[in-house]
């Protein structure tokens, strides 16, 4: 660390000047420091890594952040309990515990900005829009660098029809973290817009992203359960991806294309019924009856109760 604060101080040309030496000193400490806090969360999160995780813990803000939570158990314990509630749909108790939370993190603290995000999701599956659009800016105004915020209001604002914004939000997210599942959502969101082009090319993005990603993370964790869960959602988001892009393919009568999609989302997962129906209408529109009852009785095999495969299967006898 001499070396490196030598090496500073030479660089303001004033090498022999004490106040320089001991700036460059305090530079060369927050940088440890830096790389400190970086080891540590790869130690705590070792699936998290990449751009995001170098955008985000390598901040003072955010190593700020890391150390309010961590001082506040009680609060960590109230946000816990309330995506707890998420996940259970008790949105009201989702909401009473996010905001025990915020209110001991501090209501302006940015340490409360996942809090924020989490009520707000809260309100939307309430319908509560305005509250959760509230939220929603309260947690980007406090933490511009908490991606799933901008998520989360990217998609309440397509529900309302408002795309451009959805978009702009999108794209936000993924410059701090991409991932698969972003490139998806982005896609959707172009297409609303008719623009198919690029929502082509955001699934490809989507499809291509997401082996490497989910390898990352798969091959940095000894947790067998967690490995599990990687899998799983890398096989949906892939299967997902192939569909959008073969539908956008189906629709411009681009069968081949869509065809070789569909194939490659069965590859990926053979029981989604949406596949099925979506290649049953390209083998109907092609005048391939026969293909086309195989994939709609399969499809209805996986839902029996969906009036339109039943209406589909009566159509292609």
């Amino acid at each position: 660390m001499q070396r490196l604060a030598n090496i500073v101080a030479r660089l303001t040309r004033q090498p022999g000047d004490t106040g320089v030496m001991v700036l460059a000193w305090i530079l060369c400490l927050a940088m440890a420091l830096t790389v400190v806090a970086s080891v540590v969360a790869i130690a705590l999160n070792p699936h998290w890594v990449g751009q995001a995780f170098v955008r985000y813990v390598m901040t003072p803000q955010s190593l700020r952040v890391y150390q309010d939570r961590k001082a506040n158990p009680e609060a960590m314990k109230a946000s816990k309990d309330g995506h707890i509630a998420l996940e259970i749909d008790d949105y009201a108790s989702a909401i009473s515990h996010f905001s025990a939370a915020i209110q001991l993190l501090g209501a302006n603290q940015p340490a409360a900005a996942r809090e924020y995000a989490g009520r707000g999701r809260a309100y939307a599956k309430l319908q509560e829009i305005a509250r959760a659009l509230a939220d929603y800016n309260t947690a980007i105004r406090l933490d511009p660098d908490n991606s799933a915020a901008f998520v989360d209001r990217s998609k309440l604002f397509a529900e309302r029809g408002e795309f451009g914004r959805a978009l702009k939000d999108m794209d936000q997210a993924l410059r701090i973290f991409p991932s698969a599942h972003r490139y998806i959502q982005r896609g959707r969101v172009l297409e609303q817009l008719k623009r198919n082009d690029e929502a082509i090319l955001s699934y490809t993005k989507a499809i291509e992203s997401a082996a490497a990603e989910y390898e990352r993370a798969i091959n940095s964790s000894k947790d067998e359960q967690h490995r599990k869960t990687e899998l799983r959602y890398r096989k949906h988001n892939v299967t997902l991806a192939y569909i959008e892009r073969a539908n956008i393919y189906r629709d411009r009568r681009q069968y081949d294309e869509a065809l070789a999609d569909y194939n490659a989302a069965l590859a990926s997962d053979y029981s989604v019924h949406s596949v099925y129906g979506n290649r049953g209408r390209l083998y109907e529109e092609r005048g391939e009856k026969a293909l086309a009852l195989q994939d709609y009785q399969k499809a209805a095999s996986i839902l029996p109760d969906d009036e339109w495969l039943k209406r589909a299967i009566e159509r292609v006898r």
